[in-house]
C-alpha cells in the first residue's frame, strides 16, 4: 500500500514527486522485484510517475537499476505491463544517452514482443 499511496502523491506534479527522495531509488528497485504481484506494479508505477518529472531523476532512476527492474517486470507476465513500458519511454525521452541507455539494456525487443502478443484491439491494429 505505501508504493501505491507514493504513485499517488506523485502523479500530481514535480513538487509531489520531490517528496520521494532520490535515496529511495534503489528501494524501489528491489520492490519491482518483490514477489507480490500488487508491490510490483505499484513499484513500477511509482518509477513511470517519478520519471515524468526531469532528466535529473531519470539519470538517477537509471542509476539506481531502474531499467533492469523494469524489464523483469514486463517479462514476468504478472500483472499489467503499462506501468513498466511507460516508465522505459519516459526515463528515455530527455537525451540521447537515456535514450541508449534504454535501448541497451535490452528494452526494443521486450516490447516489441509485447505489442505482438497484445490482446488488445487497438493494440492489435496496429502491429
Amino acid at each position: 500500500q505505501a508504493c501505491r499511496c507514493l504513485a499517488q502523491m506523485a502523479k500530481y506534479g514535480k513538487s509531489a514527486g520531490e517528496r520521494v527522495p532520490p535515496a529511495m531509488f534503489p528501494t524501489l528497485v528491489q520492490l519491482m522485484r518483490d514477489a507480490d504481484d500488487d508491490v510490483a506494479q505499484n513499484a513500477a508505477t511509482v518509477v513511470r510517475e517519478l520519471a515524468k518529472f526531469d532528466e535529473r531523476t531519470a539519470g538517477r532512476l537509471v542509476e539506481a537499476g531502474a531499467l533492469r527492474a523494469l524489464l523483469e517486470v514486463l517479462t514476468s507476465g504478472r500483472g499489467s505491463p503499462a506501468p513498466a513500458a511507460a516508465a522505459l519511454g519516459f526515463l528515455g525521452q530527455y537525451t540521447e544517452q537515456l535514450a541508449d541507455d534504454v535501448v541497451e539494456c535490452g528494452a526494443v525487443p521486450v516490447l516489441s514482443q509485447g505489442l505482438r502478443l497484445s490482446a488488445a484491439p487497438h493494440v492489435r491494429a496496429i502491429v
